[in-house]
C-alpha cells in the first residue's frame, strides 16, 4: 500500500492543471515517497488528457474522465474513492504543492503513526504570478511575502474537533488543500451525503455540495488525534476561485450550517455559540447583499 494519495479533482482548467502537476513532479525530484496522483476530470477538453500524457511518464497517475460534468462535490468524493494509498491529500487543479513538502510531510507522518488527520497550512498566493502561461511556475523561486493561509501558533497535536476554530481555519476546514487524512475512514463515509444535493450542479446551491469534504471529515474524524502542520506545504491561488464571488453565501449560510454539523459531531456547545457569533458579525450586509444578488 501506498503512503499518500495526491486527490486531483478538475475541470476545464488546463493551464492550472499542468502548473499543479509540475510542482508535484518538483517535489518528487526533491524526495521521493510511495505515492500515486488520482485525477478525476469533469471536463471534456483534449488539451486535458493531453498533459496527462505528458506527466504519465514522470508521475504514477490515476486519470478518470468521467462520462458527463458529475459535479463539483462528486468528483472530489470520486478522486478519494480511486486511492489505493493510507493517506490522501485533496488538491485543487489551480493548487500547487511545494519541493519540501514530500520530505516534511513523511516524516511527520512516521511519527505520529496514530493520527488520523493532518491539517497542512498552506501560502497564498495571486493566480496573477501564473499570468505567463508560456512558461510553468517554479515553485522554488516564490515571490516576497506570501502570506500563510493560518497564522496558528498553538499546540500541534490535538483532537481533531479541536481545529474547528476560526483562529486555526477562517472557513472551518473547508479548504480542500488542507488536509491529509486516512483513507479507510474516509471510505466509510464517503456514501453518507445527500444524493439530492450532490446531484445539483449549481454551485453552492447546498451545503453538502459547498463542503462535501468537510461533512465527511466531520463524521470521519471526529474521534481520531490530529496534528497541525504549521509550515506551509502548498500554494493556493487566490483571484481565480468560484466561492470569490459568493462569499457571502458561504460566511453567512453555509459555514452555518457547517457548525451545525460540527456540533452533531462532538463540537461544544460553548465553542460553537463562540463560533456561530464571530461567523454572523456580518449577516445584515450579507443578507441585504443575498437579496440584491439573488441569482
Amino acid at each position: 500500500m501506498k503512503l499518500l494519495s495526491i486527490c486531483i479533482p478538475t475541470y476545464n482548467r488546463p493551464f492550472f492543471l499542468k502548473n499543479c502537476l509540475n510542482s508535484i513532479y518538483l517535489a518528487k525530484k526533491k524526495y521521493r515517497i510511495n505515492f500515486e496522483i488520482c485525477i478525476t476530470d469533469n471536463s471534456k477538453l483534449k488539451i486535458n488528457k493531453l498533459i496527462i500524457k505528458q506527466f504519465k511518464s514522470k508521475l504514477p497517475i490515476q486519470y478518470v474522465n468521467n462520462k458527463k460534468n458529475i459535479g463539483s462535490a462528486q468528483n472530489i468524493i470520486k478522486s478519494v474513492n480511486l486511492s489505493n494509498s493510507k493517506f490522501a491529500w485533496i488538491i485543487g487543479d489551480d493548487d500547487m504543492i511545494l519541493p519540501n513538502s514530500f520530505k516534511i510531510l513523511e516524516k511527520i507522518i512516521s511519527k505520529n503513526s496514530k493520527v488520523d488527520f493532518f491539517y497542512v497550512n498552506s501560502l497564498c498566493m495571486h493566480s496573477n504570478h501564473l499570468s505567463n502561461k508560456k512558461k510553468l511556475f517554479n515553485t522554488s523561486k516564490l515571490p516576497k511575502n506570501l502570506k500563510k493561509f493560518s497564522n496558528y501558533n498553538g499546540v500541534k497535536k490535538l483532537k481533531f474537533i479541536s481545529l474547528v476554530n476560526t483562529k486555526i481555519s477562517f472557513d472551518l476546514l473547508g479548504g480542500q488543500f488542507l488536509s491529509v487524512f486516512r483513507v479507510n475512514l474516509w471510505k466509510k463515509f464517503s456514501n453518507s451525503l445527500s444524493k439530492t444535493a450532490l446531484n445539483d450542479l449549481r454551485v453552492f446551491s447546498h451545503l453538502h455540495n459547498t463542503f462535501p469534504h468537510t461533512l465527511i471529515f466531520a463524521r470521519a474524524f471526529k474521534k481520531s488525534d490530529a496534528y497541525f502542520i504549521a509550515k506551509p506545504l502548498s500554494i493556493n491561488l487566490f483571484g481565480n476561485r468560484e466561492w470569490e464571488k459568493k462569499w457571502q453565501l458561504v460566511k453567512s449560510v453555509r459555514l452555518i450550517e457547517l457548525l451545525e454539523n460540527f456540533r452533531e459531531n462532538g463540537l461544544k456547545f460553548f465553542n460553537y455559540l463562540i463560533l456561530k457569533n464571530q461567523l454572523l458579525d456580518t449577516f445584515i450586509p450579507d443578507f441585504f447583499y443575498l437579496l440584491l444578488n439573488k441569482k
